[in-house]
């Protein structure tokens, strides 16, 4: 006779694996079990994660059957245009000759873009900061660059 696991049991256990699988946000992923029978709710961003959670809970031991009530809800429009916006302002940025190849990095988010990283020299600071202030779709600029000192036959 096979061994029943209690409802409260069986949904740790396939939250923990849910929790485990890498790419997934377990936090939007709600877990509930009734007689071996565990149904998945919640949003995630692409079908790619929600077949993850599918296949994770159907390898717990004790489930039966996996019930999917996953929404796919790709990115926000406020994610697309932080992507556009991170494109525009490295391609600015490497079209500048005064900014240092890779060595200021991007960060978008909603629009805010932040720069970080280190130069050697305060025009190339400026430089980057100009080059990603110009960017259409930019609505704020916080600099985060830091002016290193280097050895005078490298500056």
């Amino acid at each position: 006779m096979e061994k029943s696991i209690n409802n409260q049991d069986l949904q740790n256990s396939v939250q923990n694996a849910v929790n485990f699988k890498s790419l997934l946000n377990a936090a939007t992923i709600v877990v509930s079990a009734n007689d071996g029978i565990i149904t998945l709710s919640g949003t995630v961003d692409s079908y790619a994660r929600k077949w993850r959670a599918e296949d994770a809970a159907k390898n717990v031991a004790g489930v039966k059957e996996v019930v999917s009530a996953i929404d796919v809800k790709p990115g926000t429009a406020d994610d697309k245009i932080d992507l556009e916006i991170t494109r525009r302002v490295l391609t600015a940025l490497k079209l500048n000759f005064f900014v240092p190849v890779n060595q200021v990095k991007v960060m978008v988010q909603q629009g805010h873009v932040t720069l970080t990283g280190e130069v050697y020299r305060a025009f190339q600071k400026e430089a980057a900061l100009k080059s990603a202030g110009s960017v259409a779709g930019v609505k704020a600029l916080t600099d985060e660059v830091v002016i290193t000192t280097c050895a005078p036959a490298y500056c």
